[in-house]
């Protein structure tokens, strides 16, 4: 575990079933964060986040859209690193969402050019297809009994994940949503944090689809039209991008329904996202 006469604690952050989070300061003091496992799933998580940011800090990018924590020690138990203070984008006026749009597109074009590259060990030989509508099927009767939806609504949800499998994949940073986006206090910079979820066993352009549905959930339909049009203005012509875009709506749409732990509010809107998106191609008509 981490060495206590070298670290002391400064600041709880957040506490949960996965994780611990804290600043901590060294004998310098110096404030870095430590993000510390509860389980061994959160163990796996905590090691894709540390592979995430090293990946990341690698030279396969022309430049770097967004800047990431430097790692300062890994264990199977613990990941410090760097601490960034600032705000998140979705803590900040509007107009600093439409000023950033340009680094946000960026990371997609740069992380673009990972499609395919990368071996993906979870889901090899298209097992990502058999995958996603089992864990679908697994939460079936979780989701109805909340009738929030219709089950001729999940049949439909389900039959379009079916019909938009692919193979595909693309390097992701798993949770990309304005929150987990924060401008630097210090430097001003934009740093992407948060990527435990991150890795290759993604379906490509599942990071666009992700930042496009927290924005339409929190009721942010102008950014989020915006972003649609703008990401597919890049890269329409793929023909992966509106398989995938709607694979993935439909995905995390049912996987969040089946979350125990989703408020009354939240159900409400997604239950209008169901309505107002998921059930129309995703196509360059969409507004």
């Amino acid at each position: 575990m981490l060495a206590i006469n070298k670290w002391k604690l400064y600041r709880p952050i957040s506490s949960n079933s996965r994780f611990i989070t804290a600043e901590v300061k060294n004998s310098k003091d110096e404030t870095y964060f430590l993000k510390v496992a509860q389980n061994q799933l959160a163990r796996v998580q905590l090691k894709a986040e540390y592979n995430w940011l090293r990946f990341i800090n690698l030279k396969i990018f022309d430049q770097k859209p967004f800047l990431s924590p430097k790692i300062i020690k890994y264990h199977h138990d613990y990941l410090l690193t760097e601490y960034v203070a600032g705000q998140s984008l979705d803590r900040l006026p509007i107009e600093n969402y439409f000023s950033q749009l340009i680094t946000i597109l960026n990371y997609f074009k740069q992380i673009s050019k990972t499609k395919n590259i990368l071996f993906n060990p979870y889901f090899p030989e298209g097992k990502i297809n058999n995958f996603l509508v089992r864990k679908v099927k697994a939460i079936e009767n979780k989701i109805l009994t909340k009738k929030i939806i219709t089950k001729a609504v999940f049949i439909e949800l389900l039959n379009n994940i079916r019909k938009n499998l692919i193979l595909s994949s693309m390097f992701a940073h798993g949770d990309f949503k304005s929150s987990n986006i924060i401008k630097s206090d210090k430097n001003q910079q934009l740093y992407l944090v948060d990527c435990e979820g991150g890795g290759s066993n993604l379906p490509a352009y599942a990071d666009a689809a992700h930042f496009y549905y927290h924005l339409y959930k929190a009721s942010k339909l102008k950014e989020a039209s915006i972003w649609y049009k703008s990401v597919s203005n890049i890269f329409g012509n793929d023909k992966d991008f509106n398989r995938s875009f709607n694979l993935y709506l439909n995905w995390i749409t049912l996987m969040e329904l089946g979350n125990e732990k989703f408020s009354a509010k939240q159900a409400k809107e997604v239950a209008k996202l169901v309505d107002k998106i998921l059930l129309r191609s995703m196509d360059s008509n969409h507004d």
